[in-house]
């Protein structure tokens, strides 16, 4: 009986040992690419365990319901925001083209010139005639 087979059996280190040395054998690697390899090896194993955390992470927020409350009250709340600053936006413009005497200074208004919502009141014929 050897003494080393049990120690091998019983120790989880014996067993590790062996893998890189029978690795080094194979490819005919020296102590630094087995160093690298292994880093290689662990870099890799810590990117796919970050990723499945994140992943968990992820499908946990989108079953629990308070937290999809809080993203559609936050989707809500950016729609309205930009709503308003559209709206902002168009009054500045209109406020701009239109002097202080009252004239218009600009080109044609929203609902002039061919917008899509006109073009189901004209009729074909003179949407298309200039």
């Amino acid at each position: 009986m050897d003494l080393a087979d049990p120690v091998a059996k019983e120790g989880g280190e014996a067993d590790a040992e062996p893998k890189t040395e029978s690795l080094a054998e194979e490819k005919g690697m020296n102590r630094k690419e087995k160093r690298k390899a292994m880093k290689k090896m662990k870099r890799k194993q810590t990117r796919k365990e970050m990723a499945l955390k994140e992943r968990e992470e992820e499908e946990a927020i989108l079953n629990d319901p308070q937290e999809l409350m809080k993203i559609k009250l936050m989707e809500q709340e950016e729609a309205e925001r930009s709503e308003r600053e559209r709206k902002l936006f168009e009054e500045r413009e209109r406020a701009e083209k239109v002097g202080k005497d009252g004239m218009w200074r600009g080109g044609p208004t929203k609902g002039q010139m061919g917008s899509p919502d006109m073009a189901v009141y004209m009729p074909l014929d003179l949407h298309f005639s200039l």
